[in-house]
């Protein structure tokens, strides 16, 4: 829930109201403001430590592999993991456009070897399953994919 119109909101919460006897709604918001106006208990969620973050993102980004004994492939792993600073929807979620994702890792000293960009696509490939982006339409250059990472990555 995004809006802080009092009177938006209230317009809404009208057609709540007239639900089943036990029913439950559950309304999820970054702002303080929404939750206030729900008059309702709230719970916060605290960002994850740095160890659970790197559990996450390596159960996600490593499904099918073991980066221990990949010293460098672990360690873009933790890097990237860390950038997320302990958001779980942005380290299961890490999109954009494949070749250039892979091509900034290499340019950014993250992975540098060669051989290693194919083990990066993969990676990429495996990001994208997930479905927490979308791939943008894109008809001025049909042979270029580009694709569109959810927005609360960039929180």
């Amino acid at each position: 829930m995004w809006n802080e119109n009092y009177n938006e909101w209230s317009d809404l919460w009208n057609v709540f109201v007239q639900g089943g006897i036990r029913s439950k709604i559950i309304v999820t918001t970054r702002k303080e403001g929404v939750a206030l106006m729900m008059g309702s208990e709230q719970i916060s969620k605290d960002t994850l430590s740095i160890d659970d973050s790197w559990s996450l993102f390596k159960r996600h980004a490593f499904e099918n592999m073991n980066p221990m004994g990949h010293l460098e492939i672990e360690e873009v792993g933790k890097q990237t993991a860390a950038k997320c600073k302990g958001l779980p929807l942005a380290l299961k979620t890490l999109a954009g456009r494949k070749e250039q994702v892979i091509h900034l890792w290499i340019a950014n000293g993250l992975v540098s070897q060669e051989t290693i960009k194919d083990l990066g696509n993969e990676y990429f490939l495996e990001l994208r399953s997930r479905s927490l982006s979308e791939r943008v339409p894109n008809p001025s250059q049909q042979n270029i994919e580009e694709f569109l990472m959810h927005d609360l990555v960039n929180d």
